[in-house]
């Protein structure tokens, strides 16, 4: 009997030993990965391009933001957008789509943080015609009817 209590008690010391201890973990390193998947067949946006100037116009009354040093739009091969403005820490995670058709670009947002506040939602651009693009310029127009008037915007970009 004292055998086989020793036994068991022996067992019970050995599994203990064996199950605390530690195996190795390997860090998991966060990064930005596109939401889409699918290749886009006008690559013409693809690239990160810093906004330079922001007009906006609705009903008469406007506003213009001038684009300061880390201000960026971040067009990605996959259809993604990435959007990053200086003020107020705004990151905006988006997919686009170019119409053929009309030379349009527009956007589904997915997801955006402002000073850290984090909000998943869908929202939808307003459709900006392609007026200027080329290797290191970019200009988007929308002109646009709503219920608080004509909205004018057009912002300017630099490779």
């Amino acid at each position: 009997m004292k055998t086989l209590l020793l036994s068991v008690a022996i067992a019970l010391i050995t599994i203990t030993i064996f199950s605390c201890g530690k195996t190795t973990v390997t860090p998991v390193v966060h990064r930005k990965v596109d939401t889409s998947t699918t290749l886009i067949s006008n690559t013409e946006l693809v690239g990160k391009w810093s906004l330079t100037k922001d007009t906006v116009n609705v009903a008469g009354t406007g506003d213009v933001y001038h684009g300061v040093a880390g201000d960026t739009y971040t067009f990605t091969k996959y259809s993604n957008l990435y959007v990053h403005l200086t003020p107020n820490n705004i990151i905006d995670t988006a997919t686009y789509s170019i119409s053929s058709i009309n030379n349009q670009v527009s956007w589904i947002n997915l997801y955006y943080s402002i000073n850290g506040i984090s909000v998943t939602g869908t929202s939808y651009s307003y459709p900006f015609t392609i007026t200027l693009v080329d290797d290191h310029h970019l200009t988007i127009t929308s002109n646009q009817s709503t219920a608080s008037g004509q909205r004018y915007e057009q912002m300017t970009f630099t490779k």
